[in-house]
């Protein structure tokens, strides 16, 4: 399972950076996508690039998250909240 999330946080973490980029640079082939072409068209170049760049932030953030969130869901799993059923005592 480690695996796997460390693959796609990866991907994730790499195409991120790649948007980031190619936002700074102001070329490549992401202002070939039809939604960057669109915002491009209706707002301009400088806001193309800043969707682009916030694009590639929550991406690298998706990623991180993805490779995480196994050690935080394990880790609030393993500590009881309550008192467990072999310490509750039932008087009568």
């Amino acid at each position: 399972m480690f695996e796997r999330d460390l693959l796609v946080a990866s991907v994730a973490f790499l195409m991120g950076v790649s948007m980031i980029y190619f936002a700074i640079v102001d070329s490549g082939w992401y202002f070939e996508n039809f939604l960057i072409r669109r915002v491009e068209a209706k707002r301009g170049r400088y806001a193309a690039r800043k969707l682009l760049g916030t694009c590639g932030c929550m991406i690298i953030l998706l990623g991180t998250y993805t490779l995480f969130s196994g050690w935080i869901w394990q880790r609030s799993m393993a500590a009881p909240v309550g008192p467990s059923d072999s310490q509750v005592e039932v008087s009568r």
